[in-house]
Formats: C-alpha cells, sequence, structure tokens
C-alpha cells in the first residue's frame, strides 16, 4: 500500500486521477522513472491499479476511481 501523504505519491496520484490520464509515452517514462529510483510501493501500485482506454485516437492511461477511494487520504 502506497502512502498517499508522500509527496511523490501524492504527485502521481494527481497526475493518474484523471479522466484523461497520460499518453503512453508519458506512462512508459514513469514506470521507468520509478523504477530506477527504487520507488517500488508506488511502482507495484501504479502496475496493479492503472487502467488504460483508447481517446482520440491515442491510448491513455489512468487510476480508476476506485483504486484511488481505496487509499486513505
Amino acid at each position: 500500500m502506497i502512502n498517499p501523504n508522500d509527496p511523490l505519491a501524492a504527485f502521481i496520484l494527481a497526475l493518474l486521477d484523471d479522466d484523461d490520464g497520460i499518453n503512453a509515452a508519458a506512462y512508459e517514462k514513469l514506470i521507468d522513472m520509478l523504477d530506477k529510483k527504487g520507488e517500488d510501493d508506488i511502482l507495484a501500485f501504479v502496475e496493479d491499479n492503472v487502467d488504460c482506454g483508447e481517446k482520440l485516437d491515442e491510448t491513455r492511461f489512468f487510476l480508476p476511481s476506485k483504486a484511488v477511494a481505496n487509499l486513505s487520504m
């Protein structure tokens, strides 16, 4: 479980808790950064909870509302 009060976790939650989400290139860079920085808890949370969908012919990555609601902020 991640700590939503941790500044990095809070930033990532804000970034991904959006109906539009982020594009595939940004998501790949996010995953790579978390891996290189050793942020294993946040990386696991993102990989386990992020969903993807098509918007304007582009794949977008986002956190479903239920994943964010399960965190105690």
